[in-house]
């Protein structure tokens, strides 16, 4: 398996890499699903660009919600869930292309997974990468690194730790022998200097996840200004499906703005909950 050279940080080579070991032998009821044999790992390399405009890449890839932001982005029309909906064949990932191309679907600009994946998800943050075009200009510093509390909806995770330089599966094994790895739904990406080389990576974090909640999901550095500046990605698990078991009908107040879900001076919300649907 192998990160694709166009989905890694600039002046960063193809990463390739190999699938931990299975442990029976380390296999708990607490811990199982971290130590199970997982189906696949998606790599998400972070860097900082500093040009015209200052902005976070996830893989190359950059979300934002301003559509007249002059910079490599993923925008959508309206709220991804509510475009599933509207017009699922349009916006449904394509889960086989996007296991080619290190996980990522390139015509939605999301992640998708299946129920019952287990995924192990490599967060790996670079130096900071100046734009050649305002050389001279500014006095952008490159290599700049930052501390990144990441954040997963949908589902907690078995956190396998993090350390310096660049993540391999033999630093991660070394670091969890004699451990025992903690579910969270938030752990951080530390910077352990303020500056390396451009494009070296400094500074990862990996965990493990099943895919249990069919949803869209969002994973995302929750340093605010990171987060609207680009460093967020959208995983989509399940099928079309299971993702809209619900009926449009019974959820048309969520899908418009004003719709019945929003309280006013006439009516109470209208409420959905989800404990009380059949399975």
């Amino acid at each position: 398996m192998h990160t694709p050279a166009d989905k890694g940080p600039h002046t960063s080579p193809t990463v390739r890499i190999r699938c931990f070991p299975h442990r029976n032998s380390r296999s708990t009821a607490i811990s199982l699903d971290f130590y199970a044999q997982f189906n696949r790992r998606v790599v998400f390399h972070m860097q900082h660009i500093e040009g015209y405009y200052n902005y976070w890449t996830v893989s190359n890839n950059s979300w934002t919600e301003d559509a007249d932001v002059p910079i490599p982005h993923t925008t959508p029309d309206m709220p991804y869930l509510v475009a599933l909906y509207q017009n699922q064949t349009a916006y449904l990932p394509d889960y086989e292309e996007a296991r080619a191309n290190g996980g990522y679907d390139k015509r939605t600009g999301t992640y998708p997974a299946r129920m019952g994946e287990v995924i192990e998800i490599v967060l790996q943050q670079h130096g900071a990468h100046i734009d050649p075009a305002i050389k001279g200009e500014f006095d952008g510093i490159p290599g700049m690194l930052a501390t990144h509390p990441w954040h997963l909806h949908g589902a907690p995770f078995w956190d396998a730790g993090g350390g310096d330089g660049a993540w391999t599966p033999e630093k991660a094994e070394a670091q969890l022998a004699g451990t025992q790895p903690v579910r969270r739904d938030t752990t951080t990406v530390y910077r352990y200097r303020e500056f390396t080389e451009q494009g070296a990576p400094s500074g990862w974090r990996v965990w493990r996840v099943r895919v249990t909640q069919p949803g869209v999901w969002m994973m995302h550095c929750h340093t605010l200004p990171h987060m609207v500046q680009g460093m967020q990605a959208v995983w989509v698990h399940g099928d079309a499906d299971e993702v809209m078991r619900l009926g449009k009908p019974e959820l048309q107040g969520y899908l418009e703005f004003g719709g019945d879900a929003y309280g006013n001076k006439t009516h109470a919300p209208r409420a959905i909950h989800f404990s009380e649907l059949s399975s």
